[in-house]
Formats: structure tokens, C-alpha cells, sequence
């Protein structure tokens, strides 16, 4: 009798653990941007210029008014980098004036994911024009954060953005957090547009160290979890009807 009440608690456990929240990462490729960040040695690092290559790896890049680069720790250019210094040991992504990179996603059903990633930008110059950073995610449902229709010099089809809070100059961490309903095909993209006419290099917004992760809601497991789970209760089954007719 006691084998027969462990064998059903174990049964029990089995199930639980297969309606448990499911981690998912959904990875973002070359999210430090130093996928061979030290080929971008010449000419600012800007891509394509002076035997640069024709595009930063896993990002597709459009160039609205301006350049799109790559500089740091692997290439030793700062030129388009954050006003106050750029922190070594680290490559970033420059947008400058108006542009921006895209990296194609696919994204869960039932998911909350939640997106990191390292922004800065040149803030002011004697022109008194102001780099505006902005990030977007589409989840396959819709644009996250809320279209913005304000938002100048960016693909009519992005149609959203978000404005860090306070950058002026120095990276920060920017995050933001949101639960898909069917998922599918989705994008990120990281963007800078310009608050006015162009006056110099402090017109330029950088972004590094971008990832994504995410977690199945428990609502909804994983085929291969109902799978798992059914296994071990027909396995359980089978012991105790073994048992009983051996008794």
C-alpha cells in the first residue's frame, strides 16, 4: 500500500512539472555587434567606406540620412562613440543622424519575453540638435511599444518607437518586458533619428549588448512536455497494475 501511494505522488509530481513555466530564449545573433567588429578599421568604421564590409553581420542596416558603423574595443575607433567616453572592452553599433538595423525574430505563442540591451547617443552640439535612440519590437502580434506617429525620418512600415529615458551620453541599460499572444515572424530594430538638422558627429545614437529571453507561460506547456509528462504516467500505470497482479 505505501509502494502504491508513493508510485501515484510521484505521478502527481510528474504532472505538475509538465505544467511548469518553460524557459525560451529567443536569441539575438551578434547582439554585442562584435561579430567581426575589428574588419570595420577604416574610415570611422562606417559600413562599406574604404574597403569596410558591405554589412554588420546578422543585421540588415538602412541608412535614412547619414552612416551606419561599427566602432571599439576591436577596430580602436570612438569617433561616433557615446559623448562622455566609450567604456573599453566594448563594440558597438553607431547610427548617425537617421537610420537604423534590423534582425529578423520568431517569437512563442503564450510568452513573456523581456529585452535588454545597452543604449547611448551624442547628445547636444553647437547646433543645439539632440540624437533621439529609439528600439522596436515586433512580436508577430503587434508593435511594441505603442506606434508613435511623432517620429520622424524611419521606415513608414516600422511604424513605432520607444525614447530611452535620459540618455545623454554615457551607456545605460534599457529594458522592457512584453507577453506575446500567438507569436510568429517579428523583427527588432534599433534606430536613431536626429532632432533636427544635422550639425556633427554629436548627432549619433549607439546601441550594444542587445538579448532577449523568454518564458512560456505555464498556461500552455510545450508539446514535448506533454509528451514527457504522458510517458511517466503510462509508465507509472503500468508498475501499479504489475503490482496488483502480482499480489
Amino acid at each position: 500500500m505505501k509502494n502504491k501511494t508513493y508510485l501515484i505522488a510521484l505521478a502527481c509530481g510528474v504532472l505538475t512539472l509538465g505544467f511548469g513555466a518553460t524557459a525560451h530564449a529567443q536569441t539575438i545573433l551578434n547582439g554585442d555587434f562584435s561579430d567581426d567588429a575589428s574588419a570595420f578599421s577604416n574610415y570611422y568604421g562606417i559600413i562599406g567606406a574604404d574597403g569596410n564590409p558591405s554589412s554588420i553581420p546578422h543585421w540588415t542596416s538602412t541608412e535614412v540620412d547619414g552612416a551606419i558603423g561599427i566602432e571599439g574595443a576591436d577596430n580602436g575607433l570612438t569617433t561616433f562613440g557615446p559623448e562622455n567616453g566609450s567604456p573599453s572592452g566594448v563594440d558597438y553599433v553607431f547610427i548617425y543622424h537617421a537610420g537604423y538595423v534590423t534582425q529578423d525574430l520568431t517569437f512563442k505563442a503564450d510568452t513573456t519575453y523581456t529585452l535588454t540591451l545597452d543604449v547611448a547617443s551624442r547628445a547636444t552640439n553647437g547646433y543645439a540638435v539632440i540624437a533621439a535612440p529609439y528600439y522596436i519590437i515586433d512580436d508577430g502580434d503587434s508593435i511594441t511599444p505603442t506606434p508613435d506617429s511623432s517620429v520622424g525620418g524611419m521606415s513608414p512600415s516600422l511604424g513605432a518607437s520607444n525614447f530611452p529615458d535620459a540618455v545623454t551620453g554615457s551607456f545605460q541599460q534599457e529594458t522592457i518586458t512584453f507577453t506575446t499572444t500567438t507569436g510568429g515572424a517579428g523583427y527588432i530594430t534599433l534606430g536613431n533619428n536626429y532632432g533636427g538638422t544635422p550639425g556633427g558627429f554629436d548627432d549619433t545614437a549607439e546601441f550594444t549588448d542587445v538579448s532577449l529571453s523568454g518564458v512560456v507561460n505555464p498556461s500552455v506547456p510545450e508539446p514535448s512536455t506533454w509528451v514527457l509528462s504522458l510517458l511517466g504516467v503510462l509508465g507509472l500505470a503500468f508498475v501499479l497494475r504489475r503490482r496488483s497482479n502480482n499480489s
